[in-house]
């Protein structure tokens, strides 16, 4: 069983492109650790706003007290400005790493580009090259730090604001979970929904790049044998199929935000109900409400 565990494990994607990267990650990697623990706090502090607010509305709003929790707005603020700076942080070490780990990238495809047989080219377009050698380097960099630092900011973001919503309610919590793993499970879906009209996209990307390039560099004889209709024509269809394609993904993926803001309606509205009896029942106290709605709504 652990064998077979650990056969999954290396076969999973996440596992497989993080591991081709490594090369590439091992001479920063301190730099690209740090940019990867900022998103910690970042996603942490997110839970100290709603925290602070159930002293808040209990002394103030309902205790109508204006001493004891004076502190509480310049701890807020404070919060919020630590947050906004570790953000500035992890954004700039983020677009270094990112920008490090393209150039490595890339100089390694040029060198096997200006090594590869001449067969190659003959099969290939200039299009697919551009795109394989110097737009895919850079979108797979950017995009596999830019994934890992969500992750983690968002990781850390649930876990101390579930925190904050069991200390709050235990009752309460249990209904948002529910309702929130409704909203998200249709999530697991848009992957394969998506991921044949994302290889065409790309492929028709290319092909648009091609008939750039092939313009360019064969308008001589595009006008020496009056091809100007026929290149018009093979770049229409190009254009159209990107266009249905557009389209497609669209009608695919569209109906996923209404959907989970109808399911997330409704989980508000029977958080809010059922906080309502247990305010009256004595349970839990406004304070408890306001921040438990506060820490659902992040």
């Amino acid at each position: 069983m652990s064998l077979n565990l650990k056969q999954r494990v290396k076969r999973n994607q996440f596992v497989v492109n993080y591991g081709r990267m490594w090369p590439f990650v091992k001479p920063i990697w301190p730099i690209a650790l740090l940019s990867l623990l900022i998103c910690i706090p970042v996603g942490g502090l997110d839970a100290a706003i709603a925290l602070f607010l159930k002293p808040y509305t209990d002394v103030v709003v309902v205790g109508k007290n204006m001493e004891a929790p004076w502190f509480i707005p310049i701890l807020i603020v404070g919060f919020t400005s630590v947050q906004g700076l570790l953000n500035f942080g992890s954004a700039y070490l983020n677009t270094w790493v990112g920008g490090k780990l393209t150039m490595a990238v890339r100089r390694r495809l040029y060198a096997k580009l200006v090594t590869i047989e001449p067969a190659f080219f003959d099969k290939s377009t200039s299009g697919e090259v551009l795109f394989r050698f110097n737009q895919d380097a850079e979108s797979s960099c950017s995009g596999l730090l830019q994934n890992l630092k969500n992750f983690i900011t968002r990781i850390c973001s649930s876990v101390a604001l579930l925190c904050v919503l069991l200390y709050n309610s235990w009752q309460l919590s249990i209904v948002a979970i529910i309702i929130l793993v409704i909203a998200i499970a249709p999530l697991t879906r848009v992957k394969k929904l998506l991921k044949g009209l994302v290889a065409k996209d790309t492929n028709c990307m290319a092909q648009l790049n091609t008939s750039y390039n092939e313009t360019f560099a064969g308008n001589r004889t595009i006008a020496a044998y009056n091809l100007q209709e026929k290149q018009k024509e093979s770049f229409e269809g190009i254009l159209q199929d990107r266009f249905e394609l557009m389209v497609a993904m669209t009608r695919r993926t569209a109906w996923l935000s209404p959907f989970m803001h109808f399911v997330i309606s409704i989980g508000l509205g029977l958080a809010i109900a059922y906080g309502s009896w247990l305010i009256v029942q004595g349970t839990i106290t406004p304070g408890n409400f306001v921040s438990f709605l506060t820490a659902l709504l992040m």
